[in-house]
């Protein structure tokens, strides 16, 4: 039975911490090979931004900048860099099929870089919203979490990573998986 989000992202963040501190760190392949172990499933396409500038598979609401990135990545070469200079910026991707979710916990992680603390994630199905942690802006790496049960009233689910104050974030390793 689900029992919360932390007791399933921290044991993850945990052991991810592990494998990074490796000489070399961990690549994508790492990452999908570790968590293929524990028959989880990643809901997302290129979360690792390597494909398409502005990446493929992700979409943007209000976003004054959109772009693939090399100045930063968490895995592989490029990250998903955005810029808020004048509105809320967000990239996000949509879940096709996502009737089959209505009434399942979703939940959606992704490391992000900021010197700024308004960058943060965030799940809407249609019907609401559920907003998870900012990044404090301390300038590393943190990996962000946000869990949503999706309403039987869903029109869409979508996973959404935003700067919501003016500042840069770059945003890698994209993950989302059902928990029940």
């Amino acid at each position: 039975m689900y029992r919360g989000l932390q007791d399933i992202i921290e044991p993850l963040v945990k052991r991810i911490r592990v494998l990074e501190s490796r000489e070399g760190g961990m690549s994508q392949a790492d990452l999908a090979r570790f968590l293929s172990f524990y028959s989880y499933a990643n809901l997302l396409t290129n979360g690792s931004f390597e494909t398409g500038d502005p990446p493929d598979d992700w979409d943007s609401i209000l976003a004054d900048t959109r772009e693939r990135s090399s100045t930063y990545a968490k895995f592989g070469s490029y990250s998903l860099k955005l810029t808020r200079t004048d509105t809320n910026t967000y990239a996000y991707q949509g879940l096709a099929g996502y009737d089959k979710y209505k009434g399942k916990t979703l939940i959606f992680g992704i490391w992000v870089k900021s010197d700024s603390a308004y960058a943060r994630v965030h799940i809407n199905d249609g019907d609401g919203e559920t907003i998870g942690g900012y990044h404090t802006g301390s300038g590393d790496w943190e990996f962000l979490t946000v869990s949503r049960t999706i309403s039987d009233s869903a029109r869409y689910v979508r996973f959404i990573a935003g700067v919501v104050n003016p500042g840069t974030a770059y945003f890698d390793g994209a993950v989302a998986y059902a928990v029940d």
